[in-house]
């Protein structure tokens, strides 16, 4: 049995992989020059690798789909067995008292209890004795205006439709282990590719504790399940030129009371941090001698610090 590598809940692990790759991208410059193989391209590759595996359904799921099955599977049962209910009399008119009983256990009487208590294979096998003693007798059950001749199809076509569910219901309880693991197995190759990435920045950062931390798997995780820091960062550059823009202020104003915002300044590389409470904001990044950019709707989740980069445009002063 495949167990997981990832020490936390799978959405916990969604969301620490996406963090970390978060950082990935804000410092991608140095994991390039380090590694060649960190490129947009491998980060946009994994972050896909992750999707696909969280999109996978879980165990809850899984089982919730077949307990609906069931549901389903007992009420078309209740109907088979009205219905061998209602041949049982046709049965009792159609023969003398004497073989009356020998009939019915020919029909599957001898499984109507537990047919009826959802014991599913004693289900089928009365079914298929019904069906097939009609099939033998029909003449008798039919003789003197007793049995409906279409009856038997009736029959026929609701056990069918009960032999298709059941069959779909037991494929459904055997998969349910089978896409747990698939899942975990997706979830364990995420987890491999970023562990081996984090493991790099920290050889990358060593010298700069305070960058180190964000590839510290036990660092992230703790930060994305706990209300610890959060709030936006990312880099601000010229649209003209791709060069960093210090002193660019990056404003989350809180979107349902316009009067509480959060402020933060980049710094030489253009960088900014701007730590706040958790809740859905308004983003603006303005700078002297740049247009200010567009309002950005954005929500800041507990315990997660979310990238937002910004291209701003040079004022025109017409030189």
């Amino acid at each position: 049995m495949t167990l997981p590598l990832y020490p936390c809940s799978q959405s916990v692990f969604v969301v620490t992989v996406n963090t970390a790759l978060d950082s990935l991208e804000e410092y991608l410059a140095s994991f390039t020059a380090f590694k060649p193989k960190y490129v947009q391209a491998w980060v946009d590759a994994l972050r896909a690798e992750l999707l696909a595996a969280e999109i996978l359904p879980d165990e809850d799921a899984r089982r919730a789909a077949s307990e609906i099955m069931r549901v389903q599977l007992v009420a078309l049962n209740r109907t088979c067995c009205e219905l061998w209910q209602r041949l049982k009399r046709y049965i009792t008119d159609a023969y003398p008292a004497n073989i009356v009983d020998i009939q019915l256990a020919a029909a599957g009487q001898s499984k109507y209890a537990a047919a009826y208590n959802e014991n599913w294979s004693e289900a089928k096998a009365m079914y298929t004795s019904a069906i097939n003693f009609m099939a033998d007798n029909l003449a008798d059950l039919t003789a003197d205006g007793n049995m409906p001749p279409a009856f038997p199809a009736t029959f026929t076509t609701e056990i069918d439709a009960f032999n298709a569910l059941l069959s779909d219901y037991e494929s459904s309880k055997e998969n349910i282990p089978v896409a747990t693991q698939t899942k975990i197995t997706a979830f364990n190759n995420v987890y491999r590719q970023t562990i081996a990435m984090m493991l790099d920045g920290q050889e990358i950062f060593k010298n700069n504790p305070a960058v180190l931390t964000q590839f510290v798997f036990a660092h992230v995780v703790e930060r994305t399940t706990s209300a610890g820091q959060a709030g936006a960062r990312g880099t601000v550059t010229s649209n003209l030129d791709d060069f960093p823009i210090v002193n660019a202020v990056a404003t989350l104003t809180l979107a349902s009371n316009p009067a509480v915002s959060y402020t933060a300044i980049t710094n030489a590389e253009g960088k900014y941090l701007n730590t706040c409470p958790s809740g859905n904001y308004k983003l603006r990044f303005t700078a002297e001698n740049y247009l200010p950019s567009a309002v950005k709707d954005v929500t800041i989740a507990v315990g997660t610090v979310s990238t937002y980069n910004e291209k701003l445009v040079p004022v025109d002063t017409g030189e």
